[in-house]
């Protein structure tokens, strides 16, 4: 898989982790993989509240991670948050040398008993909860070179509006949901309907998508744009919706548009919302919407924006980060291989990179 293209599978599971019941774990698997790490952890805490709010282990048995929430662990772990820019993706060699690493007492108890050495960490501090979360991996596998911490930072701002979802729905209704701020800024539509497909609630963006053709509302209904696909569409929402709470099952669908428009990507989780304090009665379905067309066009429109780039290199650009190579970029975009050579030669001049590893690792910084 092309790394845009995993970098888009993993987002939907990070919006998707504050909204259902056990998701936070998959999620952080996800991540962990897609950098190639053994083993992770999250940790979150509301500054109102004594007990730790989140923890997340990947990689890892129970006693083992329950080390790294203890006093102990967090006496270590506390000033090196301190020092972490909020948002940034480091490595743990460029906070804490290797040396003097190997010399604390959180190495080698915590951290060497589960074959830990390098890591990728971000810190985050949202409203009034802050968040660690590292990916670890081996000391013979090698530290986190800058293309993998690149994906760790394109993965930063979603893991920030994720956790300030979390923050926000913690013990409110789902009404609440309806009028939360970071919902309504994710770039993803969200959908909760029930078994028979009746609407419950809709962010901004899924109320946009449902004048787009791709779907469409009829008395409080769902319904896609032709009757195989609402069928398909409407049997997702059911099984997901009625899925107990042993059994979790998604899945994913594209809905066709019209051909300028392109196809809407819909993905149908269970959603357990009396986890999070909410009662509402009836079985319930999370859809997460995303529109790769129009994410494709605002990202081309970004990069025309920061580096004078035109319509036809911007598209380029990010043709090229999906990893592989200049031909099958040059082949997607309808362009002959000279004229790809053209368009990289002055996509470089104009972002100041010299390589196309670097020109990957510039894109996916969101700044």
């Amino acid at each position: 898989m092309a790394l845009a293209d995993a970098l888009l599978s993993v987002v939907p599971l990070i919006y998707e982790a504050p909204l259902t019941a056990g998701a936070w774990r998959p999620a952080l698997q996800s991540i962990t993989e897609l950098l190639g790490g053994e083993h992770a952890v999250l940790l979150a805490s509301d500054n109102a509240r004594a007990e730790r709010a989140l923890a997340v282990g990947i990689g890892m048995d129970d006693s083992s991670f329950a080390r790294f929430g203890s006093p102990e662990a967090a006496q270590w772990i506390l000033p090196v948050m301190q020092t972490m820019r909020r948002g940034a993706a480091v490595t743990r060699s460029r906070v804490v040398p290797d040396r003097q690493f190997e010399r604390t007492d959180f190495y080698n108890e915590l951290v060497r008993p589960v074959g830990g050495f390098h890591a990728v960490a971000v810190v985050h501090q949202v409203a009034a909860s802050s968040s660690f979360v590292t990916i670890c991996r081996h000391r013979h596998a090698g530290d986190f070179d800058a293309d993998e911490v690149a994906v760790m930072q394109a993965l930063s701002p979603h893991l920030a509006a994720a956790l300030t979802v979390r923050q926000r729905l913690g013990a409110a209704d789902l009404a609440l949901a309806g009028s939360s701020t970071a919902l309504e800024r994710t770039s993803t539509g969200v959908v909760v309907a029930d078994a028979a497909a009746r609407v419950v609630f809709a962010n901004r963006i899924a109320e946009r998508l449902f004048h787009e053709r791709g779907l469409r509302l009829d008395r409080g209904e769902l319904y896609a744009s032709n009757a195989a696909a609402t069928g398909k569409l409407r049997r997702m929402i059911a099984a997901c919706a009625n899925a107990g709470s042993a059994i979790e099952q998604d899945g994913l669908i594209e809905v066709p548009r019209t051909e300028r428009n392109g196809e809407l990507r819909i993905i149908v989780t269970p959603f357990h919302p009396e986890r999070i304090g909410c009662h509402p009665g009836r079985p319930l379905a999370l859809l997460l919407m995303s529109d790769p067309r129009r994410e494709q066009q605002d990202r081309a429109a970004e990069l025309q924006r920061r580096f004078g780039l035109t319509p036809a290199e911007a598209g380029f650009a990010l043709e090229i980060i999906k990893g592989d190579g200049r031909a099958a970029a040059a082949a997607r975009s309808n362009i002959t291989t000279g004229t790809a050579r053209t368009h990289l030669a002055r996509i470089f001049e104009k972002t100041g990179v010299r390589r196309q590893a670097e020109l990957v690792r510039l894109l996916l910084l969101d700044e």
